[in-house]
């Protein structure tokens, strides 16, 4: 069967997908479409690619992508409203050209092409995702506001802020179904079509432990358990790296990942500035441009652009992060605590699950982020034993899954 993966977006976007791709490839023939700039890490892993024109990184380190970062809620939907809308084209584009011979199709939510790809070829697709916001529940809202709970029925309508953030676009993605596929107009309330003799199904890669599957989900939605991509064994770390952790106690690992900062220097110094405070040694990450390069600080930090997290996060005492699904994913597995210093998107609601099931301290928001909110934090994690406990506990069930296991039997089950 060959089974097309349509997905965009950071690091942590494309990992998980890449994931299982790797796990499907045995039985399968698969391509992943997606940013051109994990065009060689794709094709390293065996993996046939075809890229999209949308550079998503060039985006993020824009002043519209940063303006988006740093938004509220409703400015980011403003934002990317206006963004976004002349760029879907050549996204709805490029996907359809790189699904001609699919025999199924796997996608991430903001692909907007494959429901529509999918009931042109007739075929079977699933959507994949690493939060709870598309299928409705009575049990929490729509994960973009965390911290309310708007009663059961107020809670399902909370979903259709979906079919109105769906709106703007509607008229482009119809003449696109009209004039491209040869399909006639669909209402933006239609979202579950039939495909290849199937409904599309809604795939969660992320663990139940974390967020209890709600009851009144569908038998076409479930939280399958995190994708991890097994470990490259050729990776051998830098001895100064070694070195460094070998030399005093465990440090404290910072990373914003895939997101930048207006003022990365400044960032950078209030991180170094808590670590010292509270007398943590810190190893920083770079990302795509979040945090400044901190010279090595001798023994008490350590600078580094990228290394696997499956081999550096057991090393470590805690995290702290921006609550990207990718890092949350990892740090949650390794059994370690930790800080969310959410930008925006999905990472707000992380960051309030990461405190609500007890494995790190409320989170604080980017724009709020300060040398003593930092220091506070690390100390009520370094004084509160009952951090690392819960996190390790939760650690041992997450490695006792096997979300890839699961996902790649339901394929199989059902649609081949």
């Amino acid at each position: 069967m060959n089974i097309t993966i349509l997905t965009l977006g950071t690091r942590g976007d494309i990992v998980p997908f890449v994931a299982l791709a790797c796990a499907l490839k045995k039985d399968h023939s698969v391509t992943i479409v997606t940013n051109s700039n994990f065009e060689s890490f794709i094709t390293g892993k065996g993996i046939k690619f075809a890229p999209l024109s949308f550079d998503f990184r060039q985006f993020l380190n824009s002043p519209e992508g940063k303006k988006i970062i740093e938004g509220n809620v409703i400015q980011n939907l403003k934002s990317i409203k206006t963004t976004f809308r002349p760029l879907i084209k050549s996204i709805l584009d490029d996907a359809w050209n790189a699904s001609q011979d699919s025999d199924m199709l796997i996608y991430h939510p903001v692909i907007l092409a494959g429901s529509h790809i999918a009931e042109r070829l007739d075929i079977p697709a699933v959507m994949a995702t690493y939060w709870p916001f598309i299928t409705p529940t009575r049990e929490f809202p729509i994960p973009y506001f965390p911290n309310l709970n708007l009663g059961g029925f107020l809670n399902w309508c909370s979903y259709y802020l979906l079919v109105f953030q769906m709106l703007p676009y509607q008229n482009i993605i119809n003449t696109w179904r009209e004039k491209s596929l040869g399909l006639p107009p669909r209402s933006v309330f239609k979202t579950n079509p039939i495909c290849g003799g199937h409904p599309i199904y809604n795939l969660y890669f992320y663990s139940p432990h974390v967020i209890p599957t709600p009851k009144d989900w569908p038998p076409t939605a479930f939280a399958t358990g995190y994708w991890f991509l097994k470990n490259d064994e050729t990776w051998q770390p830098p001895l100064e790296l070694t070195d460094f952790l070998n030399a005093g106690e465990p440090p404290i690992y910072v990373c914003f990942g895939s997101m930048t900062s207006r003022n990365a220097e400044k960032l950078t110094r209030c991180i170094v500035s808590a670590l010292k405070k509270t007398n943590q040694r810190g190893i920083i990450a770079s990302g795509w441009g979040g945090l400044q390069d901190c010279d090595k600080y001798s023994e008490t930090f350590f600078a580094v652009d990228e290394v696997p997290y499956d081999w550096l996060f057991p090393k470590v005492k805690a995290l702290i992060h921006h609550g990207g699904s990718g890092t949350l994913a990892y740090g949650l597995r390794s059994g370690k605590p930790s800080i969310v210093c959410p930008f925006f998107s999905d990472q707000p609601f992380w960051g309030e699950t990461i405190k609500k099931i007890g494995v790190g301290p409320p989170p604080i928001r980017q724009k709020d982020l300060s040398e003593e909110k930092l220091i506070s934090a690390i100390n009520e994690i370094l004084r509160n034993p009952e951090y690392t406990a819960k996190a390790t506990d939760l650690g041992e069930k997450i490695r006792s899954e096997n979300g890839l296991d699961r996902a790649v039997q339901f394929i199989s089950q059902t649609f081949c």
